[in-house]
């Protein structure tokens, strides 16, 4: 009788502790989500903390992919080029006043293979001829944009056009940096010559 007694007990304290995990696991979870959809008043949204706009002053880093290759992290998040070319600026383009109207125009794609959406907002974008920050132009028509916007669901993607002010004799050796501002990831660059 004892010795039955003493199975009970046994069984009785693996399932508290089954149940305290599963317990814990979801008081995980509730911060994320409150993290997330902050609302108005709350703490204010982190994404003004990711800059857009300003020429890159340190050089390319990150692992260097071609414009050809997918740039793909163990989580599943994976980043290419599209499309690159260079163009002249028509008359929306603002900030190619230095390189004659020269710009390099790209389109970038997020895809998200991982488990979780993407908030795509904090990836930054940043383009180079040779080790020389490039600025980005603006666009009054609204088709270039300086980041991208929304979140990537698991299983989707989503692209963003950006350009850069870049000199007609230096489209040899363009760079285009991402930075995803995920933990544990570093950033990547595509470099290769436009045309």
């Amino acid at each position: 009788m004892h010795h039955h007694h003493g199975e009970v007990r046994i069984a009785a304290r693996h399932h508290t502790i089954r149940r305290w995990l599963g317990f814990s696991a979801a008081a995980l979870l509730i911060p994320a989500l409150v993290a997330c959809n902050g609302e108005p008043g709350g703490e204010p949204s982190p994404t003004p903390s990711y800059d857009h706009t300003s020429v890159p002053s340190t050089d390319p880093e990150g692992q260097q992919f071609s414009f050809d290759d997918a740039a793909t992290f163990p989580d599943g998040l994976a980043f290419q080029i599209n499309e690159v070319e260079s163009r002249e600026a028509d008359s929306e383009i603002r900030g190619a006043e230095g390189t004659d109207g020269n710009i390099v125009v790209a389109t970038i794609m997020i895809t998200n293979n991982s488990e979780e959406p993407f908030p795509a907002t904090q990836v930054q974008v940043w383009g180079f001829y040779g080790v020389v920050g490039a600025p980005k132009v603006t666009d009054g028509a609204g088709a270039l944009g300086d980041s991208f916007t929304g979140e990537v669901q698991p299983g989707e993607s989503v692209v963003a056009s950006i350009g850069w002010a870049i000199p007609a004799d230096r489209m040899d050796e363009v760079t285009i940096m991402v930075d995803d501002n995920v933990e544990g990831h570093s950033p990547v660059r595509f470099t290769g010559e436009v045309e």
